[in-house]
């Protein structure tokens, strides 16, 4: 089965666990061109347009234009990103987050 540019950017946005304004940020874009691209509207995005998408969603240009087939999807959901964020904070941080969490799962399982 065939998918549009947007099918597709909309697919690796949503399984990377960002929204159309998360995404419209990180490109330097508003939500409204996002949710233009994605509806398939008037033009394609510009060549350094797509190459940005690409690289946010840490996938091919390739692969978002339908020339090559989506490899793999970064695995990075909401959560994944989260993590990663966690890692980068010092060590204390660290603790005291992992703290709250052990807390809140304690909680939520009685």
């Amino acid at each position: 089965m065939t998918t549009s540019f947007g099918q597709r950017l909309r697919l690796i946005r949503k399984a990377s666990g960002l929204t159309q304004t998360d995404l419209a940020k990180a490109v330097g874009v508003s939500k409204r061109v996002i949710s233009y691209y994605e509806r398939n509207e008037g033009n394609a995005p510009t060549a350094d347009l797509i190459a940005k998408f690409a690289d946010i969603l840490k996938v091919s240009s390739d692969e978002l234009l339908g020339l090559t087939e989506i490899k793999s999807i970064d695995g990075r959901t909401r959560y994944g990103r989260i993590i990663e964020k966690l890692n980068n904070l010092p060590s204390d941080d660290q603790k005291m987050v992992c703290g709250m969490i052990d807390k809140l799962t304690i909680a939520a399982s009685h």
